[in-house]
C-alpha cells in the first residue's frame, strides 16, 4: 500500500501477479536477495535482473497473471478488483484435484525462454507445464481476464485499455495464449549474439547448463505459491510496484 493511503488512493496502474515470495516492494526483494546465500534462488534471480532487467528497481520478482494494460484504474479500483477476483481464485483452487486446496503449491521453473520483439528480446524463466501449480495458473488466468473484461464492458462499453507501463516487461503478450514467466532480462538488445550468451549463463546458473531443473548449476529453481497478489504503482517517474497485502487473492480462503 502506498504510504499513508488506503489501497484505492493515488494509484496510477495495477497488476495481478505471483510474487516470489510475496515481498511488498523492490527494495524488500533486494534486501532479501543480499541476505540469501550466493547460490540461493532469489540471489540468482536478482543477480541477472540487476544486469539485464531495466525494471529491477520498479518491480519485485514476479510472474504476471493480469498485466497493467488490462486493468484501467479509472474504471476499476484495487479493492473492487479483489472483491471480483477472490471468489474465482478460491473456486478454481478448490476444484483442482491436486494438491489439496488448503496446501501451498510448488511452482517449478525448469526452462529458459525468450520473447522476441522488434529491436529487442525478453529473457525469462518458465514453469514446468505439467505441474499442478502451472495448471492452476493456466486455469485461473483466463477466468480472471474474462471477469475483468465483462465488468468493464458492463460499466462502459467504450472503456479504453490503459497503455502498458514502459518498463513492465509484459507488453510482449501480443494477444497470444497466456504464458507464465519470470522476467530476468528486458529489454535485451543486440539480437542472438547478445541474447544467446545470456541464455547460456542463465542455464548454467539455474540448471547446470542442461536446461532442466535440479541441475548442477545451483539447485532447484522453485518456490512455494499459495496466493496471487494485487500490486499497485503510484504516479511519478520514480514510483514502483508495491504489493497490497490486505488484497491478496488466496487460493484457500481463511489462510493468512
Amino acid at each position: 500500500m502506498l504510504a499513508g493511503t488506503k489501497p484505492d488512493d493515488e494509484i496510477a496502474t495495477m497488476t495481478v501477479c505471483v510474487c516470489i515470495p510475496p515481498y511488498h516492494t523492490p527494495a524488500e526483494a533486494a534486501a532479501a536477495a543480499a541476505a540469501d546465500t550466493a547460490d540461493g534462488f532469489l540471489a540468482r534471480v536478482q543477480s541477472f535482473r540487476k544486469l539485464y532487467d531495466r525494471a529491477v528497481t520498479r518491480w519485485p520478482p514476479h510472474l504476471t497473471v493480469l498485466a497493467p494494460a488490462t486493468l484501467p484504474v479509472d474504471a476499476i479500483s484495487p479493492s473492487e478488483l479483489h472483491a471480483l477476483l477472490q471468489p474465482i481464485v478460491a473456486g478454481v483452487a478448490a476444484s483442482a484435484a491436486s494438491p489439496a486446496p488448503h496446501a501451498s503449491y510448488t511452482l517449478v521453473l525448469d526452462r529458459v525462454g525468450v520473447f522476441t520483439h522488434p529491436g529487442s528480446s525478453t529473457v525469462v524463466l518458465e514453469p514446468r507445464a505439467d505441474d499442478p501449480a502451472t495448471r492452476l495458473l493456466a486455469a485461473i488466468q483466463p477466468q480472471l481476464e474474462a471477469a475483468v473484461a465483462a465488468r468493464l464492458a458492463a460499466r462502459s462499453p467504450a472503456t479504453p485499455q490503459g497503455a502498458p507501463d514502459a518498463d513492465d516487461g509484459h507488453a510482449h503478450g501480443g494477444g497470444r495464449a497466456y504464458r507464465p514467466h519470470l522476467t530476468l532480462g528486458n529489454p535485451v538488445r543486440g539480437g542472438k549474439r547478445v541474447v544467446d550468451p545470456i541464455v547460456a549463463a542463465v542455464e548454467r546458473a539455474f540448471f547446470g547448463g542442461g536446461g532442466a531443473a535440479g541441475g548442477a548449476g545451483g539447485g532447484r529453481a522453485e518456490f512455494a505459491m499459495d496466493r496471487l497478489c494485487i500490486m499497485v504503482k503510484g504516479h511519478g517517474k520514480g514510483s514502483f510496484y508495491r504489493r497490497v497485502p490486505e488484497l491478496d487473492l488466496m487460493f484457500a480462503l481463511g489462510d493468512d
